[in-house]
């Protein structure tokens, strides 16, 4: 603690300075060299000051008074940080607020051990009372470290000795009685506050991986779970409402309102403010990353879901491709988030702005790689679409997709695009109840499909659904979307005009292997085993299986166990009741071709 021999007034723009009257009290952070010290006043405001303006005071139990000016300081320096975001400087400073006050607490409790880099120097002597002018500031450079330290991967601010956790070493005999009195109230938060300083992590993130590694000590040393848990107990538990990652995520969607509406009054082409918009997507996409579904959640859906109206609108207005497609980042990490966000966005005008992108940037394998993804994601319900998405989800459309799947495209090396078109043509064909209307099938009639056959033969046979958003879905869900694969195959092979010429014969076999293997694994009342039912049906009566009877007396053998099932849960009785239906029209159609 220091006392004010002489007023101090900051000039020159030295905003790092800190002013302060005669008589002020001052706690000094570090002695950063000879002529500069960085302190902090009883106001909280941190700064450096002339070493020649002070001398030392001594004040029995001031640690209170050091302890108050401290948290003042460290709450300021969080209030001016924009977004939740620290900067390199504001992270230096409030390491060294921190570390100030572990070492007050520290010495409060006993411990004689010196936690500063250097003893304060004697007080001045009387001579040297007499105002001097102040040397030249410290440059802004001892505030921060040096950028390649940085890069180089070593921490803005030293380690904290872990002293102050007052773990005691075991003796025979013993078993840490006093660990969990030991344990300081502040701990916490205190870990809270340096872990976000040392990994960027959200507050919630940061809680999460704090309890993990508590979690963890507390079960390989049994004598120190109880401290662990006494530890969890001081992490600061907020309500949603004062969430900061709630706040933070709030504000950065605001931002992007801002700009949106700013956007329709100005001329973009005259205004460098790329990076300004990039750098509020990143904190966009990096807070949905982070935080919780249930802030998601929130914050998304506040004002009859304004955030993802503004998204649409301000991508329809947006023509730069590096922001284009960090929008779509960020309009997929939505979709995935709740099925809800989907329809929502497919109620706007996005879809039909992603099908244009598409046709005008098909060459443009990123770009077009981001956008078949997000309209993928957006067409995955197969809810029902607006009327008027049909006219730029025609014919044309789809003929230029299976043109792209079948012939290639420039760069594609690693058919990475290809196979995101395909997916999407599968959740495309989701919208399509009726396979006579069916707009795909249309134009598979007319095109030689070799490419898109192999595709969909190996997403058949891994059995996994590429459309598929949220994973979270019953499997005996009836209102979920059917699986797209099979939905795809279930329309080809409705009409003999399709049927007869996507597969190959050798391809038909294969498929009729891996239909039956499933209908005789999966188990009775599942949705997965109707479908693939259905699509045998289908085979039975359209292709020319006829003519091969692949595996037909296995396959019958299979439909009688079927038949003959017991169902006796309520839940399945249905689904298991329409399986039967189906199996009474295979085994009536496969009797006429064994006849």
């Amino acid at each position: 603690m220091y006392k004010a021999l002489h007023t101090y007034e900051s000039s020159g723009g030295n905003t790092h300075t800190l002013s302060f009257r005669q008589g002020d009290i001052l706690f000094v952070l570090e002695e950063t060299n000879s002529s500069w010290w960085l302190a902090s006043s009883e106001e909280g405001k941190v700064g450096y000051i002339p070493n020649t303006y002070v001398t030392r005071h001594i004040k029995k139990n001031s640690e209170h008074a050091v302890l108050l000016s401290v948290e003042r300081a460290i709450t300021a320096v969080k209030a001016t940080s924009k977004g939740g975001q620290l900067t390199a400087e504001e992270k230096s400073l409030l390491g060294k607020l921190i570390k100030h006050k572990e070492n007050v607490i520290a010495s409060a409790h006993g411990d004689k051990k010196d936690y500063s880099k250097r003893k304060a120097p004697p007080p001045p002597s009387a001579t040297s009372h007499s105002k001097a002018e102040a040397p030249p500031p410290p440059v802004r450079s001892s505030v921060r470290r040096n950028s390649t330290m940085e890069s180089a991967g070593e921490s803005p601010i030293e380690d904290v000795s872990l002293q102050r956790f007052n773990i005691i070493e075991d003796k025979p005999g013993t078993h840490n009685l006093n660990a969990v009195e030991d344990v300081p109230l502040s701990i916490g938060s205190d870990l809270m506050e340096l872990t976000q300083i040392h990994t960027n992590l959200s507050l919630t993130k940061s809680r999460e991986f704090l309890e993990s590694c508590m979690s963890s000590i507390g079960n390989s040393i049994p004598s120190l779970s109880k401290a662990m848990s006494r530890i969890i107990q001081t992490f600061p538990k907020q309500e949603q409402s004062n969430d900061p990652d709630m706040e933070s995520l709030g504000l950065a969607f605001a931002n992007l309102a801002e700009i949106k509406d700013d956007a329709q009054q100005r001329n973009w082409a005259i205004n460098d403010d790329e990076l300004k918009i990039s750098n509020i997507l990143n904190d966009i996409l990096q807070f949905l990353t982070e935080c919780s579904k249930e802030v998601c959640m929130k914050v998304v859906s506040s004002n009859q879901y304004a955030a993802i109206m503004t998204l649409a609108t301000y991508y329809q207005m947006e023509t730069r491709p590096s922001i284009r497609i960090t929008l779509l980042q960020i309009i997929g990490v939505l979709c995935a988030i709740s099925p809800k966000f989907v329809s929502m966005f497919l109620s706007t005008v996005l879809p039909v702005e992603l099908v244009c992108e598409l046709n005008n940037y098909l060459h443009d394998i990123e770009r077009s790689c981001y956008t078949a993804l997000v309209l993928s994601m957006l067409f995955s319900t197969g809810e029902p679409i607006p009327v008027s998405y049909y006219d730029t989800i025609g014919v044309t459309f789809l003929n230029s997709i299976l043109k792209s799947v079948e012939e290639g495209t420039e760069g594609d090396t690693d058919d990475r695009l290809s196979d995101i078109l395909v997916r999407l043509l599968l959740s495309i064909n989701l919208h399509f109840p009726i396979p006579l209307e069916n707009l795909i099938m249309q134009s598979i009639k007319n095109t030689t499909c070799t490419t898109l056959s192999e595709k969909i033969m190996f997403l058949c046979n891994r059995g996994e659904d590429p459309v598929k958003v949220n994973e979270e879905e019953d499997w005996i869900n009836t209102s979920a979307p059917p699986h797209s694969v099979l939905k795809f195959l279930q329309d080809i092979f409705s009409l003999k005009e399709t049927a007869s010429s996507f597969l190959y014969t050798n391809d038909l076999l294969v498929l009729i292997d891996i239909i039956t293997r499933n209908i005789a694994d999966i188990s009775a009342g599942s949705k997965l085993r109707t479908e693939h039912l259905d699509l045998l049906l289908s085979i039975v009566k359209n292709s020319s299986y006829s003519e091969t009877k692949h595996r037909c007396a296995e396959i019958m053998s299979i439909l009688n166990r079927i038949k003959d099932e017991d169902i006796n849960e309520t839940a399945f009785r249905t689904v298991a009741e329409f399986d039967k239906k189906i199996v009474h029209n295979i085994l009536h159609e496969l009797s006429l071709i064994t006849m």
